[in-house]
């Protein structure tokens, strides 16, 4: 199975339930449940935006995570409405997890 961010064809196995731990200038701070999201095609794609639930991991001042059924790409744009908020983000990752579900680190682009 090839992943999307490295593009070589073993991508390795990620749990939900593991930490994609990196080097973090804020803190996450956890926000469970289903979000209402539009993803938007990637750049060069003529097709429509898709609309669909989401389920969210976490958040942080400058992005958040969720877990999915579709691959994303990087840079693709995505708009999420979760707890009363809406959050405009760029894919930064996706990767295949389990149980057919993608898991996907967002940049925040702008929130309100």
């Amino acid at each position: 199975m090839a992943d999307n961010v490295s593009g070589n064809d073993c991508a390795d196995q990620v749990s939900t339930e593991e930490e994609t731990e990196i080097a973090r200038q804020y803190p996450r701070s956890e926000l469970r449940g289903i979000a209402s999201a539009t993803i938007y095609p990637p750049d060069g794609a003529t097709c429509e935006p898709v609309r669909c639930s989401v389920l969210t991991r976490d958040l942080s001042l400058t992005g958040f995570g969720i877990a999915l059924t579709r691959m994303l790409k990087p840079r693709q744009r995505i708009e999420l409405d979760a707890e009363s908020k809406h959050f405009v983000g760029e894919v930064v990752w996706c990767r295949e997890a389990e149980f057919g579900f993608f898991i996907a680190g967002c940049r925040l682009v702008n929130s309100r």
